[in-house]
């Protein structure tokens, strides 16, 4: 597939609602993983991105191992328009918006939880999720959530989480 260059392209706009508007987010039932790191997480975690993008200039040549995906290439100044970070790695997917329910957790036999209450801002409920994992909860319950668990600085802030 040839590099997309244009930011009038139909799929670098759908990129930049996704990423902009919760309620886009929630329509198609699809979030944006950005970053290799980030992507390799997803993979390991189960999640099969519907669409992966790739900068070869921002990347440098790095690639995601597990991929069975071919990416689709992007000039630099289309990713830079698509990505939600300063300094992107060149990598970013559309992947489906995992749902759970409380009886698909899979929970240890004295389980660990965390109960977050309104919580406002995504950076914040991300690093409440980075510090759940380290501390080896089984599972984060939200309830009254005020932010968007997808946003893009809420998985960004989630970093070490999968997905």
């Amino acid at each position: 597939m040839p590099e997309l260059t244009s930011l009038q392209n139909p799929r670098v706009k759908s990129i930049v609602r996704l990423r902009a508007d919760k309620r886009q987010r929630e329509r198609d039932g699809l979030m944006l993983v950005e970053g290799r790191y980030e992507l390799e997480l997803a993979l390991a975690s189960g999640i099969h991105p519907r669409e992966v993008y790739y900068c070869e200039e921002l990347a440098g040549g790095k690639t995601v191992p597990g991929l069975d995906l071919e990416p689709v290439t992007v000039a630099r100044h289309v990713f830079e328009k698509m990505s939600h970070r300063e300094g992107p790695d060149g990598w970013l997917a559309v992947v489906p918006i995992p749902h759970r329910t409380l009886d698909s957790l899979p929970l240890s036999a004295a389980p660990f939880l965390i109960l977050a209450e309104s919580v406002e801002k995504p950076g914040n409920l991300g690093a409440i999720l980075r510090t759940a994992d380290a501390a080896g909860v089984d599972a984060l319950l939200v309830c009254n959530p005020r932010t968007d668990a997808y946003n893009p600085n809420a998985v960004r802030a989630s970093r070490g989480v999968s997905v």
